[in-house]
Formats: structure tokens, C-alpha cells, sequence
């Protein structure tokens, strides 16, 4: 506990619960942007726990420069390969009307294009090694945190064809994080406010 407070102190993290009915994530955090993904990369682990997780990332949910989300994608995808990870990716229609936690996002498409999408199994041995968190892409990713280990190959494929619904019923905890915004939201199944703020230390 006191690695969380010695964090939240440092970094100014804040969880605000959002209003019911308006949309979104149930939960938002902010926190003190660090270009080296260490501040973000430690919040989720608190979140994370001794749990796997999936990580999903669409070029169509990104931020940042224009013209970047195929570079960023890249260099996560080729992170993943050296890593040995099991992952699903594939080439999909690009949507100008895309959903985070259920909100509608409207991105301008000067012409057709195409998003790029992958789903990763992040086992907790993995998650938890030193150098982890610097393949973190900063530009918006989902994770979510298993209840328990699962079938890695059988079951990777069927998580990126899930509907979000369906995801966020499958899994303990939906996590999006914008790092080089210092934002993330939250929806928590089995987590209340002050467990979530006990796991932070604020």
C-alpha cells in the first residue's frame, strides 16, 4: 500500500465516478503525464493485479498526430513479436462513428480508408517484467484484466470478434488509457470507489 500512496503523491492521480446515464466509463483517472510510459504503465499494474490481460488497440481509437496511428500500431505489433505474445490482428473498414464505453466518437475521414486492429494475451509474468511498460502504446489502448488465466490460442481470436458489450461482461475490469493525455476510463464489475481507490493508495 504504501508503493500506491508513494504514486499517487508523486504522480497527482485523481478517480472521479462519472455520472450515471450520461455514457462513458463509470470511473475517470487523470494523472500526471510522463513521456516514458512508467506512470501509466504503473496505475494499470495496480489495476491489474496478479491478473492476465488482453490488450486491444484499433487505429480508429488512437489520438494523437494525424497520419501516426499506422506508425504507433507498427511499432506495438512488432513489440508483441519480439515478446512471443499471442495476439490476432487484422485489416477492418475504417468506422467514422466508433464507441468507447458505449460513447459515440466521430473521427473526419478525408477518404476511404482502412483501421488496423489486434487483441494481445498479456499473461502476468509478462505484464509484470521491468521493461514492460515501454511497449506500451501511448496514443489509446483497451485492456482488459481476466477474472482467470484462459486459453490463450483459442481464445484471442473470439475476444476481437466480441462485441464491446460482450467483452465487458466477459472480463473483471475495462480499462482505456491515453497516456500522452494522462487519462484513463474505468468500468470495474466487481470493484467499487473505495476498492479502486484502496488499489491506487488515494
Amino acid at each position: 500500500m504504501e508503493r500506491g500512496i508513494h504514486l499517487a503523491n508523486k504522480n497527482k492521480i485523481k478517480l472521479t465516478r462519472n455520472k450515471e446515464g450520461l455514457g462513458g466509463p463509470q470511473y475517470s483517472v487523470t494523472y500526471k503525464v510522463n513521456p516514458r510510459r512508467c506512470v501509466s504503465h504503473a496505475i494499470l499494474s495496480a489495476l491489474v493485479g496478479d491478473r492476465d490481460v488482453v490488450m486491444v488497440m484499433n487505429t480508429d481509437l488512437t489520438f494523437g498526430l494525424a497520419g501516426k496511428e499506422q506508425q504507433d500500431f507498427e511499432e506495438f505489433l512488432q513489440g508483441v513479436k519480439e515478446r512471443g505474445l499471442v495476439y490476432a490482428n487484422r485489416t477492418v473498414p475504417s468506422n467514422k462513428q466508433v464507441t468507447i464505453f458505449g460513447l459515440v466518437l466521430s473521427k473526419t475521414k478525408k477518404k476511404k480508408e482502412d483501421a488496423q486492429e489486434i487483441a494481445v494475451y498479456v499473461p502476468n509474468a509478462v505484464w509484470r517484467q521491468e521493461d514492460f511498460g515501454r511497449c506500451l502504446p501511448t496514443c489509446g489502448v483497451q485492456y482488459y484484466i481476466a477474472e482467470a488465466p484462459m486459453d490463450q490460442t483459442e481464445n484471442i481470436q473470439a475476444i476481437l470478434d466480441m462485441p464491446e458489450e460482450e467483452r465487458a461482461e466477459a472480463f473483471v475490469m475495462d480499462v482505456y488509457d491515453i497516456a500522452q493525455l494522462g487519462q484513463i476510463g474505468i468500468n470495474a464489475r466487481t470493484m467499487g470507489e473505495e476498492d479502486l481507490r484502496t488499489l491506487l493508495g488515494i
